[in-house]
């Protein structure tokens, strides 16, 4: 420090313009700027760490189950295995035929009623249009594309009874004819023979002064009464005639009505009785039909096979018999998870998740996004005596997409979840050793 001191007053007294180098000057510089560079970059990094988020995580360890129970496939029916169609672990389709059991016994059955059912299809379709007096049939399309057979010999049925049925109407009509031209014959004679009776009694009138005057001879006189007598028993006799053919008439048209009361009774008698029997059948067709498709043994869901009970095609099988069991599979994975009593506070449905599945390495193949779907009520306790919570979620789809490539996903495999429970600054995670050695400073023993 003497030597600096001397060196300046040498340089003050000389008159140098020129100011002092001075090395220590410069080092309280420098370290001024590096303190406020270090402090400027901790405050960045204080922020930086205020305001950056991470998530919080509760993980726990699960696996794969049916988002369904497993289905057990049954026959409702005894009977003798057909055909298998598939094998344990295929994939399967809802209403896929897995097996057929033998449906001879029911197969008759439909068809022997089928028939009838057709048979009286048109037979009521037939009776219908007689007792409507139709002209023409029209029937079902069904009877017609069926059995063309029945639907020609109802339409020969139905010309045959509606020409005997009008012969017979054509008898009584010409017999009615018959009565009302005799009628007419009758009053045109009973109108004639009245007329000359009328003639007859005036000239009978005018005659009987003749007589007594001995103008004309008795004789004459009694011709005309022998012709009025005559005149007026034939108007009696023709009034008899015409009653007995107006009764006549009556008679015929009363037989006419008949025929047509018989007939129309007739047929709606066989249309009553044939469509009772449709409406019976009709409610016993459903009942046979599905008693012959219960024979073809389908998938009720999307699933894997997972077991069959019965492989041999000629074995007997009998009601109610568990035949094949099937996995189901929807679009989304159900995934059982066991979470710790510790982690189930901030649990709650609809979180999201990140599923891992041990059997597809993550790093490589991803993993599934899911969704907690319920949380036990209760905590359950495993086999070891650890007590955890049951939760379930759910994935969007059931398969994890690799290189254009879907990977197979089933029941039974082993995952890991990551769910969603908040989000945490970086600077509170980094401060929370020091909350917790705060909350538990001057209290230990």
């Amino acid at each position: 420090m003497a030597l600096k001191g001397r060196c300046y007053s040498s340089y003050r007294q000389k008159g140098a313009r020129v100011a002092p180098f001075n090395i220590d000057d410069r080092a309280v510089v420098r370290g001024r700027w590096l303190l406020w560079s270090m402090a400027l970059l901790l405050l960045l990094l204080a922020l930086w760490a205020h305001y950056a988020m991470l998530d919080e995580m509760t993980r726990a360890a699960g696996r794969v189950i049916p988002s369904k129970e497993v289905q057990i496939i049954q026959s409702a029916e005894s009977g003798i295995v057909e055909e298998i169609l598939v094998t344990e672990g295929e994939q399967v389709e809802p209403g896929q035929i897995l097996m057929r059991i033998n449906d001879m016994r029911f197969s008759a059955s439909y068809q022997e009623s089928r028939v009838e059912l057709v048979a009286l299809l048109g037979r009521t379709a037939r009776l219908r249009a007689e007792s409507r007096a139709e002209s023409v049939l029209q029937l079902p399309q069904g009877v017609s594309e069926e059995r063309p057979d029945i639907a020609a010999w109802e339409m020969q049925l139905f010309t045959a009874r509606l020409q005997e049925q009008q012969a017979s109407l054509s008898i009584l009509q010409r017999q009615r004819q018959q009565r009302l031209e005799e009628l007419d014959e009758l009053k045109i004679k009973q109108q004639q023979t009245r007329t000359s009776y009328q003639l007859a009694n005036r000239e009978l009138t005018i005659t009987a002064p003749l007589v007594k005057q001995g103008v004309m001879s008795e004789i004459e006189l009694l011709r005309l009464q022998r012709e009025v007598n005559d005149l007026k028993g034939s108007l009696e006799a023709m009034g008899v005639a015409e009653k007995r053919v107006s009764a006549a008439l009556s008679e015929s048209d009363a037989r006419i009505e008949e025929q047509q009361r018989r007939y129309q009774r007739t047929v709606l008698g066989e249309l009553a009785e044939s469509s009772a029997r449709l409406e019976q059948l009709q409610e016993t067709m459903p009942v046979l039909q599905q008693r012959l498709q219960q024979t073809a043994l389908r998938s009720p869901v999307q699933g894997v096979v997972k077991q069959i009970h019965i492989n041999t095609v000629g074995g007997v099988v009998e009601a109610a018999q568990p035949l094949i069991e099937v996995v189901p599979q929807e679009d989304g994975l159900l995934i059982e998870a066991a979470v710790m009593p510790a982690d189930i506070a901030f649990l709650y449905p609809g979180q999201q998740a990140i599923v891992r599945f041990t059997a597809y390495d993550f790093s490589i193949y991803g993993g599934l996004s899911a969704q907690v779907e319920h949380i036990s009520a209760d905590s359950l306790v495993d086999a070891e005596g650890v007590a955890y919570y049951r939760v379930l979620l759910r994935t969007a789809t059931d398969y994890i997409r690799h290189r254009h490539e879907s990977l197979p996903i089933i029941p039974g495999m082993v995952v890991e979840v990551d769910i969603l429970t908040g989000k945490k600054s970086l600077l509170n995670y980094l401060l929370k050793p020091l909350h917790r050695m705060e909350q538990r400073a001057l209290s230990e023993r």
